[in-house]
């Protein structure tokens, strides 16, 4: 089990890696979900950040990118409601 997990958050910080360089979220990364909340301290300081940080080019912007971790599990309600709400006070469409 704790290969398998190791091997998930190596290709999760290498698909976080290729997201914040795309999007250039130079204040933040936000990671939410049940397998980020569960896992707070893999994710702060094990492979994840290794993999995370290792770029050829990049890892110096790589290494100032914050990582959040949210732990709320109603974040994604919170988004849904808002978009819904201005979607609506907007007329729709």
């Amino acid at each position: 089990m704790k290969k398998t997990l190791e091997l998930f958050l190596t290709f999760y910080a290498r698909a976080a890696r290729t997201l914040a360089l795309i999007s250039e979220c130079y204040s933040g990364l936000f990671i939410t979900g049940r397998i980020a909340a569960t896992h707070i301290a893999l994710l702060q300081s094990g492979p994840f950040m290794h993999e995370f940080e290792l770029h050829d080019k990049k890892s110096i912007v790589l290494q100032k990118i914050p990582v959040y971790i949210i732990t709320n599990n109603d974040v994604g309600l919170y988004g849904c409601c808002n978009v819904a709400a201005n979607f609506y006070n907007l007329g729709g469409a």
